[in-house]
């Protein structure tokens, strides 16, 4: 079985996130995607962060009803940052049959040899490369190619489309007082406003 993974704090889950997941669900064919929210990202502030409880239940609503979505909680009874080599390490050994996927921005490509245990992160796993404005595919297959040959890694680039959704933009809509219509989901969006989420800060 070859599952993707997709980590993130999904604070909220956006148009862009399930656009990532569905084009790497065709392209690599995989049987399934399992979205991974982080419980502390060693790059964030726990309370920057809304709960992990209203972020899972965006998630859950997110993409209801589409089987080969589903989410893993395996972040939240860890203590400490939420490394991704630590966790794909625990869900090697919870499913030693998979084949595990993670799939990244090519962002998060550029800086890939400065994550917790890069060397080992890139030897023992494969990955996914969704491409992002300002980066042209060129230069992202050169960069993964590069990897994959330093650490005789495999990283593919997925041809999806170059998508412009931040969580962060879209919190900062919210306090602005502006609409998250088209950007993500319309019971998140629903949800966003019955809990008044993002309206501080």
């Amino acid at each position: 079985m070859k599952i993707g993974i997709l980590g993130g704090s999904f604070d909220p889950v956006h148009y862009g996130h399930l656009l990532l997941a569905q084009y790497a669900l065709e392209e690599l064919e995989l049987h399934g995607v399992l979205f991974m929210p982080a419980k502390q990202p060693p790059h964030k502030e726990e309370d920057q962060l809304s709960s992990f409880e209203d972020r899972l239940a965006m998630l859950k609503i997110a993409f209801e009803g589409k089987a080969e979505f589903d989410i893993t909680t395996v972040e939240q009874e860890r203590e400490g940052p939420s490394y991704t080599y630590d966790t794909l390490r625990l869900l090697r050994q919870e499913q030693p049959e998979t084949e595990f996927v993670f799939l990244i921005g090519a962002d998060s490509l550029m800086t890939l040899e400065k994550w917790y245990r890069a060397e080992d992160l890139l030897r023992e796993f494969s990955f996914a490369v969704a491409p992002r404005p300002g980066r042209s595919k060129e230069e992202i297959q050169f960069v993964a190619k590069d990897l994959e040959e330093k650490y005789a890694s495999s990283l593919k680039v997925i041809d999806s489309p170059y998508i412009e959704i931040s969580s962060t933009a879209l919190r900062k809509r919210v306090r602005e007082g502006k609409s998250l219509l088209y950007h993500v989901p319309g019971k998140v969006r629903e949800y966003i406003e019955e809990k008044k989420l993002y309206q501080k800060g």
